[in-house]
Parts: C-alpha cells; structure tokens; sequence
C-alpha cells in the first residue's frame, strides 16, 4: 500500500498557535461572547467492579432515555440508570476494553459491540449474544466507518498496530499500521515505539479539490494522524506528539472559506490541536497529558469541547477558552454524552478511575461568558 506523508513546517514539527495562550489572557483580553455556560451533578453511583470503559446509548427502538453502559475487566457488561434496575450482560469473554452503540443489523434499535483484553468481540442484540469474532490481540478501539454510498463498516484497532474491519459475522479487510509507519520517513523512529492504536475516528473532510472524502482517522504509537480509506493508508500528517483522542465538531472560528470540518486531537503533551484542510493548529494547554475530548454541539455558534486528563476533573473549552471546570475525586477515563433523563436534553456521564459514575446536567444560554484567570 502506497502513502503520502506531510510534515509541518519548522524543526519538529512545531505548530503555529496565537502567540498568547487563551487561558492565560486576563479577563480585558478576552472578547465577550454572548454565551453562559452552567453545569450540574444530578446522579453519582459507586460500582464494585473495575470500570474499564463507558459508553451512553440507547440498545432498544422504543426506549425513551439513554442508559449508561459500562464495560468492566471481569467480562461484565453493566447498563445503569437512577431510574430503574441495573442490567448484567455476561459477554463470557476477559476484561472489556472498548464499547460501541449501532444499529449493525439495520432492524431498528443499536447493537452493543464489546472488544476484550484477548481480542475477542462481542456483538449484543437486545441484550443477547449475536456474534463472537475472534482478531487475536486486544481490542483497543471501536468505530464505525461510513462510505459516500451510506454504506457502513464497523473498525477496530488493536494493541499491535492492527486496524480490521467487519460486520457481525465476516471481516471486510485489515491493515497492520504498524507496519506501515515504519515506511514513514523520520529520524526518531525506534522499536520501543508503541504499536497499539490509541483512537480512531470516521470522519468526513474535503480534499484537495475540495470535495468531501470519507476516512478513518488513526493514531497509534507515533506522532502521526494517519488517513485511511477502506484499508489502504492514503496520508500521514506529523505531529509534535503522541495522540491520544479525536473528536469531530466546529471548536473555533474556522480558517476554510467552505463549510467547517474539524477535527479536535487531544495529545499526550497536554496540548489540543485542530486538524482542518489537513492542517493543524494548537487551540490550548490543559496542563496535564489529554485523555478524552468530547463534543458538546451548540446550534448557531462554535461548539464547546469537553476534556479530561491526567487530572481529577474536566475541563470545557468555547473557541480556545477554559468556560467552566467540573472537579472529580479522581481521574476521569470515560466520557459518555445523552439524554439520560429523558427531558429532551443530553446529560454528560463520567467513570472514574475509583470506580465512581457520575452524571451532570448542562445548559448554555445567551449573555456573558465566565472566564477563568491562570
């Protein structure tokens, strides 16, 4: 398989940033946007079972709220809510990894995709096993690739630098990324690199003529964002670091004369980065390596994106700005976004690394926004 590499400009792929980071502006700096930002808890729940991963979705048609669904490292999957009994879904296979919710079937309602320490996959089907599949090595990530035909492939990412993808009972085709970074020309790559793959992404973005192209974004163990489409690598991009999360959105006032595409990646060096027009600009620091980013989309304005670190909390950004933190008794490693309560309103749903979930409420509205000083 063939592939273009793109360097940034300047030694070590340095990025371009406003030359005054937003969060250390004081508050005369900064301009005033009509936009207010409130956050709530609403619910907390302690399980006894490590939570390894969480996603918040719906797995049946008719079903009004969204559940929290948590995989943990007995083999257990467990679906909560404040409202109504936990659900136990045995997956008879190791500790959960990484989850998905979609429609697979294409019979209404969502199938739950499970992917394990041993590389096993896990597909549910109104709460009962619809397929295993078996790909070897532990299952990292999990998303869904869409075509120009609306057509769709489930993808996972392996910790060897393997990407496959597949519907519930045949594999489609396979990549080893691994293998194809090291044809990527730069001076530091070594053996000790990490293979596994961190994050990917299904994604929508213009080339370079313009017209909108489909592809999986995926980082691994390198400092590259790599570009795939139906297994072949068309594109790397270098980075000044290790990726560990994308999210797609409209995060800040955009660059392109055409409709915004962006991509927000959140990397190891604490920094959040925008990819648009295959070009990437550094938005902010978090100040501590970034371990999820998360869409809160805004109707008529820039979207505001949630980030969790190697901290006890999370930060929101609007347009590069800190508009609000929320303080945990530990670690967030799992973001979920939905309407939990069923009020018409997505909920944000947090697992913490002492086994907390937590569920907050959060309203935008007009007037003037608060910012916090450095």
């Amino acid at each position: 398989m063939s592939s273009s590499v793109a360097s940034l400009e300047g030694e070590g792929a340095s990025i371009p940033e406003d030359p005054v980071p937003p969060t250390k502006r004081k508050k005369s700096d900064q301009p005033e946007p009509d936009f207010t930002f409130t956050c709530t808890q609403v619910w907390r729940r302690w399980l006894d079972q490590n939570i390894n991963t969480l996603v918040v979705g719906k797995m049946f048609a008719d079903q009004a709220e969204a559940d929290v669904i948590l995989g943990t490292d007995t083999g257990n999957i467990i679906v909560i809510n404040s409202n109504k009994k936990d659900v136990v879904l045995d997956t008879k296979a190791d500790a959960i990894q990484t989850l998905l919710l979609h429609d697979v079937t294409r019979l209404g309602g969502s199938e739950l995709l499970a992917g394990d320490s041993q590389g096993t996959i896990i597909t549910f089907c109104r709460e009962q096993i619809l397929s295993k599949q078996s790909f070897g090595s532990s299952v990292k990530c999990l998303e869904v690739y869409f075509d120009a035909l609306n057509g769709f492939e489930v993808v996972s990412g392996d910790m060897t630098g393997v990407i496959t993808a597949f519907l519930p009972h045949w594999r489609l085709w396979r990549t080893s990324l691994y293998d194809e970074t090291f044809k990527l020309p730069r001076a530091y790559l070594n053996d000790t690199d990490d293979p596994a793959i961190r994050c990917l992404l299904s994604v929508i973005l213009p080339d370079a003529h313009g017209v909108d192209t489909h592809f999986i974004l995926a980082c691994d163990g390198s400092p590259y964002v790599h570009f795939l489409q139906k297994g072949t690598l068309t594109k790397s991009l270098e980075l000044p670091c290790l990726i560990n999360c994308m999210c797609y959105g409209y995060f800040v006032e955009s660059t392109s004369p055409q409709k915004p595409h962006q991509v927000a990646l959140g990397g190891n060096d604490g920094n959040v980065y925008i990819l648009e027009d295959f070009k990437v600009r550094k938005l902010m620091n978090i100040d501590h390596p970034v371990t999820n980013v998360k869409r809160l989309k805004m109707e008529g304005t820039t979207d505001v994106l949630l980030c969790t670190g190697h901290m006890n909390g999370a930060q929101l950004y609007k347009d590069g700005r800190l508009i609000h933190q929320i303080e945990t008794d530990d670690w967030i490693h799992g973001v979920g976004i939905g309407d939990i309560d069923k009020d018409g309103a997505d909920e944000i749903a947090f697992s913490l690394l002492n086994n907390e979930v937590l569920v907050y409420k959060y309203r935008h509205s007009v007037g003037p926004v608060h910012m916090f000083e450095a």
